[in-house]
């Protein structure tokens, strides 16, 4: 069964490594294709996906039974080398069903931080393009990927996983109406521009925030958004001005570095008079300093620090979630299912080279043998020889290409390749040597 395709999940997440490590390994969208492209040359892998968002980053990957003991060594060797240590304790690894499996339960964000959460789906999207464009996808991934966008659509279409606070934005504003008791008449900032940003600032206006003032490095996307969610544009290097009657931030952006550090919130609070300030970040990298929480009066909560406000969405959502693994698992296993029949496909294509090999061999030495016949008898004799080879192929392709259990699959293709010796070269010997006998 040397050359058929296997999937392969090599990655780390919020249920295995730690805030520290994952703002490390959390990759731009540019870095995408480059990255892939390298590790599928590096490894050998057939086609490959990198996905990396702020829970998770991970290569989904399709390799040929020849590699299957392959282990993502050189994705294992640049998370190591992006993270400054050894990171193998935190990875997990999925093969075959699982793999497939791992992959729909991420799409259709039963795998969330946040369960239910959109966001995923579009980011899976983006990494795919980012794949594609690198010329690391070919039939396997865009197959499963396909699927997996299926599985989530089936998951949001038929159960109430997706309805209510479903988002990292979400829970943070629910976060702070803990906090505050109530969120009407407050002021807020947020930091960034992007899709985050702007579903913080939809539940901002949902819980009734007085007012909301909105800075990036880009101003003209801050005076944008704003504008559309009634905020008032701030200039981003004119921020920590405007923290004076902030009661609480929220920081969405993309940067690589701190956007805000200690040094920079020391003098805020002495103007805030030491008026308590709530800061949620919900960057990786995180855009705030950690060491700002060691302020008077500073109190800072990173996407991590959400845990109870989560655990109680999963709990409101453990029945739907339900419903959601069995339409996951239904879906993954229609994938490999399919995935079990192109694993035949070779094999029933090389059967019928074998058996048309043996069949033309056959035909023309009965034709030299019966000389006297004319071009008309010797077509007939051709044609008969076709049908009967294609009558005899008709149910072993019928049961290789149709068999629902890969288990079963696996079986009957093993045995065909074994009691027809299609793992052997074909020079004829074995009819040659067979008709020698009965000459």
């Amino acid at each position: 069964m040397s050359g058929l395709p296997g999937i392969r999940v090599t990655g780390l997440s919020h249920h295995t490594a730690p805030l520290e490590l994952r703002e490390r390994l959390t990759l731009p969208i540019s870095e995408y294709g480059p990255l892939v492209r390298q590790i599928v040359n590096e490894d050998g892998w057939l086609e490959g996906v990198v996905i990396s968002t702020c829970n998770r980053t991970e290569l989904i990957a399709v390799t040929s039974a020849a590699g299957a003991s392959i282990r993502h060594e050189a994705f294992s060797r640049f998370l190591s080398g992006r993270a400054g240590e050894s990171i193998d304790r935190y990875l997990y690894r999925f093969e075959s069903a699982a793999a497939v499996e791992h992959l729909f339960r991420v799409a259709a964000s039963l795998d969330s931080l946040v369960l239910g959460e959109a966001q995923i789906l579009g980011q899976i999207n983006e990494a795919f393009g980012s794949a594609a464009e690198a010329g690391t996808v070919g039939p396997i991934l865009d197959r499963l990927f396909s699927r997996a966008r299926q599985a989530a659509k089936r998951v949001r279409h038929e159960t109430g996983i997706g309805e209510g606070h479903v988002s990292l934005a979400s829970v943070a504003v629910e976060l702070a109406e803990k906090i505050f008791g109530r969120l009407a008449g407050r002021s807020a900032m947020v930091i960034g521009a992007g899709d985050i940003a702007l579903l913080t600032l939809r539940h901002l206006a949902a819980a009734g925030v007085r007012r909301v003032s909105v800075t990036n490095r880009t101003g003209e996307r801050a005076i944008d958004l704003a504008a559309r969610m009634g905020g008032v544009p701030i200039d981003f290097e004119r921020r920590f001005d405007a923290l004076t009657d902030v009661d609480i931030v929220l920081s969405t952006t993309a940067s690589p570095a701190p956007i805000m550090t200690r040094t920079d919130l020391a003098p805020v609070m002495a103007r805030r008079r030491h008026r308590p300030i709530f800061l949620i970040d919900l960057a990786l990298p995180r855009d705030i300093d950690p060491a700002v929480a060691d302020l008077e009066n500073v109190f800072l909560y990173n996407i991590d620090d959400l845990g109870n406000v989560v655990e109680r969405n999963r709990s409101e959502r453990r029945g739907e979630a339900d419903r959601a693994r069995v339409i996951v698992a239904d879906e993954a296993g229609r994938f490999v299912d399919w995935l079990a029949t192109q694993h035949a496909v070779p094999t029933v294509v090389a059967l019928r080279e074998r058996l048309d090999s043996i069949r033309l061999v056959e035909e023309n030495r009965l034709l030299d043998r019966l000389g006297h016949l004319s071009e008309r008898d010797k077509e007939a004799v051709r044609a008969f020889a076709g049908n009967l080879v294609g009558k005899i192929l008709h149910e072993p392709s019928v049961r290789l290409r149709d068999a629902r259990d890969p288990r079963e699959t696996a079986r009957l293709i093993e045995a065909a390749r074994l009691l027809f010796a299609l793992d052997e070269s074909n020079d004829g010997d074995q009819s040659n040597g067979h008709d020698r006998r009965n000459d």
